[in-house]
């Protein structure tokens, strides 16, 4: 007869618990790297979401990692091949800036959310081309900041055009927030450049983070500043601009509008065009007199159609240019 603490010895004993593997935290510029975006960039994206770290070497909860991975692959310099349509389009400069847009949307899916802000700019069909003096004109300036009256449109996009390169500008305005992107453009390629956001803190545009964002907000808040001002009323400079023969791809029906302001008028969209049909009107801000307080109140109206009630609608790009 066994003794019981040979029974003891004999009882099967209770499997050992199995210890799941301790993750190490990942350095900011592990994270960086992966992502394939330069550290001191992942160090101002994480400044953005409030995680307050001392140098790239410094380590960050896997959650935390995993946020800035997602932010970062939105920060990523991203290359496009351009298509021989918006090369064509690109060398049309301003004419061809709706068809070049109309390209570069038309990504595989796995861009189209770096282009998001872009593509939620086209509606707005505000298009301006900034010629190479325009440009100059425009670094000449010293405003840096954007205020709530000085943008010209809740949503658009801006084309400035230096030499053999032009920056595309794009912008969408939301309760609490500006989002931008950045886009340059050549010849042959397209490159994602920078996308980010501005705060906006008593009627002001506070950038979050980045140089390229403040850059781009001075852009929009000098450019009514380079309206060329003309003395006397009057139309602005049209030209109506069709397809080349042999151009099938082209925008057929393009009207390019210099804008120019009259003395008195600082809003620098005047465009006194005679239309003999039926159009819709863009949405665009109003200087609204309110009675009851005796006091302006800017609102927005919005997209509508106008004209001759009888005749078709005629709808048309229209890039608004400045030389």
């Amino acid at each position: 007869m066994l003794s019981r603490p040979r029974l003891k010895a004999l009882a099967p004993r209770p499997a050992a618990r199995a210890t799941l593997p301790v993750m190490a935290n990942p350095r900011v510029h592990e994270v960086a790297a992966a992502a394939g975006v330069d550290p001191k960039i992942a160090l101002r994206v994480l400044q953005d979401m409030g995680e307050f770290v001392k140098s790239a070497s410094s380590s960050i909860p896997p959650p935390v990692a995993r946020r800035l991975r997602a932010n970062l692959d939105g920060t990523r310099e991203i290359t496009l091949p351009m298509t021989q349509a918006a090369v064509r389009a690109f060398e049309r400069l301003p004419a061809g800036l709706p068809l070049l847009v109309e390209e570069l949307l038309g990504r595989e899916a796995d861009v189209r959310r770096t282009l998001s802000v872009l593509r939620a700019a086209v509606p707005s069909r505000f298009l301006l081309h900034v010629g190479p003096a325009a440009a100059a004109a425009l670094a000449s300036r010293i405003e840096t900041t954007l205020t709530l009256e000085d943008l010209v449109e809740p949503r658009g996009v801006v084309a400035l055009r230096t030499g053999a390169e032009a920056l595309l500008l794009s912008w969408r305005l939301s309760d609490v927030r500006l989002e931008l992107s950045l886009i340059r453009v050549e010849s042959g390629r397209a490159t994602v450049v920078e996308r980010g956001r501005a705060d906006i803190l008593n009627q002001q545009f506070v950038a979050v983070g980045r140089d390229e964002i403040s850059r781009s907000l001075a852009v929009l808040a000098r450019i009514p500043h380079v309206v060329p001002v003309r003395m006397t009323p009057g139309p602005a400079d049209i030209d109506d601009v069709t397809g080349r023969p042999g151009s099938p791809t082209l925008e057929p029906d393009v009207r390019i509008v210099y804008l120019s302001r009259t003395v008195g008028d600082p809003s620098g969209l005047r465009s006194a065009v005679l239309r003999m049909s039926r159009w819709i009107v863009r949405g665009h801000w109003r200087n609204q007199w309110y009675p009851s307080t005796s006091s302006h109140h800017r609102i927005w109206i919005s997209e509508h159609e106008s004209g001759n009630p009888d005749a078709p609608v005629r709808i048309r790009c229209i890039v608004y240019a400045l030389r």
